[in-house]
């Protein structure tokens, strides 16, 4: 049985060193990664996502609502919070509040 040719391993490779890496007081190794801030929406954007949705439902598209959150990369629960703050409080519902 002829031998596979074996991927590119650059661990492997004579010239590479490993890092050195930072550790805790356990000794595990610490990674800095920058803290992800929560996405905010404003009101001209909550808008314009909820017309692109009922555009999207009615234009009968199979998909096309899907696709619509994907590329905004929102879940369905923003669109039906949104819905409710709007049906409840009008256009003034979708505006920024703070917490509490």
């Amino acid at each position: 049985m002829p031998k596979k040719p074996q991927a590119f391993d650059p661990k492997n490779s004579p010239d590479h060193e490993p890092k050195e890496r930072e550790l805790s007081e356990s000794g595990a190794g610490v990674e800095s990664v920058p803290a992800r801030t929560r996405r905010r929406f404003s009101s001209p954007d909550k808008r314009r996502i909820l017309n692109a949705a009922d555009a999207a439902v009615a234009s009968g598209q199979r998909g096309a609502l899907e696709a619509l959150l994907r590329r905004e990369g929102i879940y369905s629960s923003h669109l039906a919070s949104w819905r409710q703050q709007r049906a409840a409080e009008g256009e003034a519902g979708l505006s920024p509040r703070k917490p509490g």
